[in-house]
């Protein structure tokens, strides 16, 4: 009864360190979904590449992400599920088993920085000659006003010390 419960808090460990609810993290659904679809864009580029150099371009931009992206989905398949532990007689195996997931835990973690940090580095080689951006008052008459003022100055401070040239378009 009692290594019961230990597998329990162990394997209830094990699912808070898995399944965060930082935005960063990479259990977050829309990262999930932005990562499959680099992965399928890397795959999609890699069939269609022949010859095309931007293709190629692209390609060693995704390698790394995908790269990492793939290693960290082998450790999750290795991190053994509670079911598989709790279908294990022998003693000494489930403690085998919990102390490798330990470890692919502590990897899987390490995994997840070393593919945040791919995607910090994924960079978009593209030059933009322009941006727009808006500001616009909205309800809150004089108060709302002075805010937008207040954002369109950090704005353009932001921008002067880098020498971009800015115009205003006022309705």
């Amino acid at each position: 009864m009692m290594s019961r419960k230990l597998l329990n808090l162990r394997l209830g460990y094990l699912a808070r360190r898995l399944a965060s609810t930082d935005p960063l993290s990479i259990q977050n659904e829309k990262l999930q979904a932005y990562l499959e679809s680099l992965r399928q864009e890397y795959y999609a580029v890699r069939v269609n590449a022949a010859g095309n150099s931007k293709s190629y371009a692209r390609l060693a931009q995704l390698e790394g992400v995908v790269s990492a992206l793939e290693q960290r989905r082998v450790l999750e398949r290795h991190i053994t599920s509670a079911k598989d532990m709790e279908a294990e007689k022998d003693e000494d195996m489930r403690e085998l088993m919990r102390e490798e997931n330990e470890v692919y835990v502590d990897l899987l973690g390490k995994q997840d920085q070393a593919l945040l940090q791919e995607l910090l580095t994924l960079s978009d080689d593209e030059e933009y000659p322009a941006l727009i951006f808006g500001l616009n008052a909205g309800a809150g008459g004089q108060e709302a006003m002075l805010f937008a003022q207040e954002l369109y100055e950090m704005y353009t401070g932001l921008l002067r010390p880098h020498g971009l040239g800015m115009g205003g378009v006022c309705q």
